[in-house]
């Protein structure tokens, strides 16, 4: 390869920090080749501060304040006075800004609370609440209603809770299961839906559908019982997971009963280097904060990062947040995102923003240029995340690409330009899993479902959950798997005999290709 000029490698460098990311972006180019090229052209290797003056000066203009600036930033507001000292910033702001206006009004506290300021969680929260909310547990009345199972089971378990109808008709949407339906099924979705007047009940099959179709909206609080339903959170709402039997009581109570919850902040900085995926980012996250217990936590993202997504990465990395094992997930609605909901939106809606200085129970920012593709292993029930170099080379059997991770259109468009025409090895097995009905149909319109079977794929349903009616044959027969979904993990029991891999689509695709663990050249 030429060796970039002197303005190229400098402007390399601004942009992408390290040598291995540089080479990374020039088309997997050594690091120690991309070194050689600056020290012939007198380039130093890159060193900047974590947080830059203009940074800190920015955020001290804005607040005025160590401990508010600190919450900007998430990190505390002593290490926030140490960086504005080492910059020599001690003037306070000349000009006075609202972040800054804290007055003491009469009874202000009494009538709004100790804070005015609240996160877009708690807005909803506040916007949702019913009568019955105590010191330990939220009574909220939500907006919609999504069942996923709709089986005999349910139909069972709504008896034994004598529930006869409910009082909202334009609340609840059944999420229809697709390719997994018999004629008996079919006859039993018919008496719930006309039970219980469920609206909808063929519009799609899954809550990306039902995102894409305007039937979740910004603002609104969701319930559902399936774990995907947190990423209501992509377009600004709230999505909770309940179970059965609480979903069935807020159908006949038009309210739920949930224990409270802390909000967390998350703040994501900068554009993702090619290759790195939305469950790269989860992953690292995850490793990053492996100490904190998000079991009783909400958490909100932020940031350019978040902002710059496109609504099918914000879902995908809402649907990944189950990792952390937290409540919901929740992110500010653009006017990008905003626009394309309104296409289709089934009602008017305004967006909600977080007000700012909002306090948080725990916070952090993180850029993602240090954010490399990586690996989740789960083996004995336990899940360890490491790097791919850790683990380069390793042989596999089986590769299940998708549901929502690694099953967007654009997902299965990076695996077949991975793939490039290419046949699979004849030992390695590929499924693909499109995330809707809609993504497979487009796939077969635009002949990536043919070139993609003719290569040695195999597709599996969009159904709405992994099942042996969808997998079939979960034994030790499948080899060593990796997959790109952590819903399909669940499938493999504790005492699999091999390590489960979880990647993102482009390593599972170049790993499919070779037949053993590898990154993809991007």
């Amino acid at each position: 390869m030429k060796m970039p000029s002197k303005k190229e490698l400098l402007e390399l460098q601004r942009r992408y920090k390290t040598d291995k990311k540089i080479g990374e972006v020039l088309g997997g180019v050594e690091p120690y080749l991309i070194a050689y090229w600056r020290r012939k052209k007198g380039i130093p290797a890159f060193s900047e501060p974590k947080y830059s003056q203009s940074q800190i000066t920015e955020v001290w203009e804005r607040f005025g304040n160590d401990k508010l600036g600190g919450e900007a930033l998430g990190i505390s507001g002593n290490a926030f006075r140490y960086w504005r000292k080492k910059y020599g910033i001690t003037e306070k702001p000349e000009r006075l800004k609202l972040e800054q206006m804290q007055l003491p009004l009469p009874g202000i506290k009494e009538f709004m609370g100790k804070d005015t300021r609240r996160s877009i969680i708690d807005k909803i929260i506040l916007n949702k609440a019913a009568d019955g909310s105590g010191e330990d547990q939220l009574a909220l009345k939500p907006d919609r209603i999504f069942i996923s199972n709709l089986d005999s089971g349910f139909l069972e378990l709504s008896k034994s809770k004598s529930v006869t109808k409910q009082k909202n008709t334009n609340e609840i949407y059944a999420l229809y299961p697709g390719n997994t339906i018999d004629e008996e099924h079919k006859e039993k979705l018919a008496s719930i839906c006309e039970k219980w007047n469920i609206t909808n009940p063929s519009q799609g099959g899954q809550i990306l559908d039902a995102v894409n179709n305007g039937y979740i909206l910004p603002g609104e609080l969701i319930l559902g019982s399936d774990p995907a339903v947190i990423s209501a959170g992509a377009v600004g709402a709230l999505g909770l997971r309940v179970d059965g039997m609480d979903l069935i009581d807020s159908i006949g109570n038009d309210q739920v009963n949930i224990p409270k919850f802390n909000v967390s902040r998350i703040v994501l900085m900068d554009t993702p280097l090619k290759g790195c995926q939305p469950l790269d980012i989860v992953l690292f996250l995850k490793g990053k904060t492996k100490m904190k217990d998000f079991s009783s936590q909400s958490i909100e993202f932020g940031g350019d990062t978040v902002e710059n997504l496109s609504l099918d990465k914000r879902f995908v990395l809402c649907y990944l947040a189950r990792l952390f094992d937290c409540v919901s997930v929740c992110m500010e609605c653009d006017k990008k995102t905003a626009k394309m909901i309104r296409r289709k939106a089934v009602m008017k809606f305004n967006t909600i923003k977080s007000d700012v200085g909002s306090v948080y129970s725990y916070s952090m920012s993180q850029s993602v240029l240090e954010i490399d593709p990586l690996l989740g292993i789960q083996q004995n029930g336990k899940i360890s995340i490491e790097s791919i170099n850790e683990n380069e080379g390793e042989k596999l059997d089986t590769i299940i690409i998708g549901y929502y991770s690694g099953g967007m259109y654009n997902d299965i468009l990076d695996v077949d330009n991975i793939l490039k025409k290419q046949n699979l090895p004849p030992r390695v097995r590929v499924l693909i899993r499109p995330a809707t009905k809609d993504v497979l149909l487009r796939l077969e319109e635009e002949g990536i479902f043919r070139k993609l079977v003719v290569a040695g794929c195999s597709f599996l349903p969009p159904a709405p959950d992994f099942t042996d009616f969808v997998v079939p044959q979960i034994d030790s027969n499948m080899g060593r798997v990796m997959v790109t979904d952590p819903s399909a993990l669940t499938i493999f029991p504790d005492d699999y005999p091999y390590p489960v891999y979880l990647a993102n689509h482009q390593v599972a695709a170049a790993t499919a290709l070779s037949g053993c663990i590898k990154a993809p050249r991007l």
